[in-house]
């Protein structure tokens, strides 16, 4: 049997403290230690393959995952872009409504509160007084209570006053303006004289919002 030989070193002896390895007291009283081989760090040991990317275990996206994400974040952006324009067309529908409701309203009751102060019967037309061209017609003209000739008629889309020889604007955007004229019996007259009732048709737009809007007047003093 052969008996292994264990080589000794002058300064180091076996600690049992560190795992049996040497350590000791060498010249000059510096400590000496046994070392053992160093432990390879794992990330520098990686391929650069790895490092760059294209494994799973890797922090990068691959080309699929950057695909996918830019399909879905423009379905997303799209349904978003028309339910913001859906509200942006209601809020402006509504605003159009709104305001074809106002002009039309504001024209209508004033022109019918202005129709009760006719002066006398007879002293009502269309163009001058006393003379009614039509039935129905877009212009009425009457002298009220002060004896002052006040005029409505359209001119374009725009329904105007006349007191005297001064124009102001009643209204805008009006499509349509009707006066309708009859008499004692609801029969419709061209006669001054046989006036009894006035109808009032008026319709406003407002973009794509259209309000029509109606009224029947009797002048107090016929």
């Amino acid at each position: 049997m052969r008996i292994a030989k264990i080589q000794t070193h002058p300064y180091l002896t076996p600690s049992p403290s560190r795992g049996g390895k040497w350590e000791g007291m060498g010249p000059g009283g510096m400590r000496i230690r046994e070392c053992g081989p160093k432990t390879p760090n794992p990330e520098r040991s990686l391929p650069s393959s790895v490092l760059i990317g294209g494994t799973p275990n890797s922090n990068g996206f691959t080309l699929i995952e950057l695909v996918m994400t830019i399909v879905l974040v423009s379905i997303l952006a799209g349904l978003a872009a028309v339910i913001i324009l859906q509200g942006i067309r209601a809020y402006s529908e509504e605003n159009y409504q709104s305001d074809a409701h106002y002009q039309a309203r504001l024209a209508v009751e004033r022109m019918a509160r202005e129709l009760r102060m006719v002066n006398s019967a007879g002293n009502v037309g269309t163009v001058a007084i006393g003379t009614i061209t039509g039935n129905p017609t877009s212009s009425f003209i009457f002298t009220d209570q002060t004896g002052t000739n006040v005029r409505f008629w359209l001119n374009g889309q725009t329904l105007n006053r006349t007191v005297g020889v001064v124009d102001s604007a009643l209204a805008v955007g009006v499509t349509t303006l009707d006066f309708r004229h009859y008499n004692i019996l609801s029969a419709p007259t061209t006669t001054a004289l046989e006036v009894w009732t006035i109808d009032i048709s008026l319709t406003d737009t407002q973009g794509s919002q259209s309000l029509p809007i109606s009224t029947r007047v009797h002048p107090r003093n016929f």
